[in-house]
């Protein structure tokens, strides 16, 4: 009984040995798994991705001083004209100040020509007696008729600081409304905005701006739709924003889009500018290409499930793809080349992108 036992298990071993060396075999004939791409003809871009917040080009905040709000015009939401009234406001009448503050202004320069005129007909003695008096006279006039002057001037002041009405300097949108009648206006009352000009607002990180000019192209993404835009204006000077990880420096930057479609004012979008590109060349995926310590670039090509490993030259590169010479058209590169394989290796080919 126990040599069978014995028997038994040394069989089973030597049946698990044989089978893991002939899947050993099998894995040995097949090769090593590579996934492989094939090198094409064809356009080359290199862009830079960021994201921004869609503005409006022309936008318009007016603000509130304290003044009684008496009748609001319109309601958020409202297309508006320039010029158009938006919200009035309760103002003094001064007009009657003004006029009393005129009035009292000319009696005194009068005041004071007569005192100069009588000044002119007093004889030499008469002079001497009571010139003294007179001038003292002439000067105390000279005092109110300046007084007066200024009190015209601070009515006229007072009069054009009153605003009875904010009018739209623009044709657009109310976008945000924050008056009501009755109330005394303070702070942001009113935005308009012209919602057929609009722009994205970005901030660029002081190390990418330097492949970055006005007037490069730019792909505009929100949702599953694309919107053609340029680059409009980016500021001469750098400044300071605050992120997740601390404090950046950065650049602001305006895109100008062309066609806004059902973009809106306010809207987050993700933000390719082309830094270059070029078209009907030999391109492979970066992700095929080695670089040895030296600077040696290489790939390894598939022919007959055999990895050979060809030294190559690249030129103009994406994020995703490189120019490349060394190679022809509708050859295989390894993907991501595993440190397991060799010039000469044998390979299976797990998947192949078209």
């Amino acid at each position: 009984m126990k040599k069978s036992k014995v028997f038994l298990t040394i069989t089973i071993i030597l049946a698990l040995f044989s089978l893991a060396i002939v899947t050993l075999n099998k894995k040995i004939k097949k090769g090593i798994e590579v996934s492989t791409d094939v090198v094409k003809k064809g356009e080359i871009v290199s862009v830079y991705s960021t994201n921004g917040v869609v503005e409006s080009k022309n936008k318009k905040e007016y603000f509130g001083f304290g003044s009684k709000i008496v009748k609001v015009y319109v309601k958020e939401g409202d297309k508006v004209k320039k010029g158009q009234k938006l919200i009035e406001f309760e103002v003094q009448d001064l007009s009657n100040q003004l006029k009393i503050a005129q009035n009292q202004y000319e009696i005194a320069k009068l005041q004071l020509q007569a005192l100069k005129e009588q000044k002119e007909r007093l004889s030499l003695d008469a002079r001497l007696q009571q010139g003294q008096n007179l001038d003292n006279q002439i000067k105390i006039q000279e005092k109110q008729v300046e007084i007066a002057r200024l009190n015209v001037l601070s009515i006229k002041d007072n009069i054009s600081k009153q605003q009875r009405y904010i009018t739209s300097d623009i044709d657009g949108v109310v976008t945000f409304l924050n008056a009501k009648e009755g109330a005394v206006a303070q702070g942001i009352l009113i935005t308009v905005e012209d919602v057929n000009n609009l722009n994205v607002a970005l901030n660029i990180n002081q190390y990418d701006v330097i492949n970055l000019k006005k007037g490069q192209d730019v792909i505009i993404k929100f949702y599953d739709k694309e919107y053609k835009g340029v680059l409009d204006y980016i500021s001469p000077v750098a400044t300071k924003s605050q992120s997740i990880q601390g404090t950046d420096t950065v650049i602001k930057a305006y895109v100008k889009i062309l066609d806004f479609g059902d973009l809106k004012p306010g809207f987050d979008v993700d933000v390719d500018i082309v830094k270059g590109k070029k078209q009907n060349v030999l391109k492979i995926p970066v992700e095929a290409i080695i670089t040895d310590k030296h600077g040696n670039e290489y790939v390894y090509i598939v022919e007959n499930n055999i990895a050979k490993k060809v030294k190559i030259k690249t030129g103009f590169s994406s994020d995703v793809e490189s120019e490349v010479q060394g190679l022809h058209e509708g050859q295989k590169v390894v993907l991501n080349p595993p440190s397991t394989l060799y010039d000469g290796a044998r390979v299976f080919e797990k998947e192949v992108r078209e």
